[in-house]
């Protein structure tokens, strides 16, 4: 398995380990393949202390994924 890396704001993964289990929702494993995409492509990474945001490239299309620190807090 790999190590993500942080430089000048892109974060990426270029050896990220993901499961060879077939998802049966079509929609998950777009999501999951973007992903994977978005990592190995690198991410553009801001995080305004509430909240994560990755911008970068996917498999076919530009993509923006948002973390809320209430997503992750019961």
């Amino acid at each position: 398995m790999g190590k993500a890396t942080l430089e000048n704001g892109v974060l990426s993964e270029e050896h990220m380990a993901a499961t060879k289990k077939f998802c049966v929702e079509e929609e998950i494993n777009r999501l999951e393949n973007n992903f994977l995409a978005l990592m190995r492509n690198g991410a553009a990474a801001e995080f305004d202390g509430q909240r994560l945001v990755l911008r970068g490239k996917g498999m076919e299309e530009d993509i923006v994924l948002e973390y809320r620190i209430s997503d992750w807090v019961q």
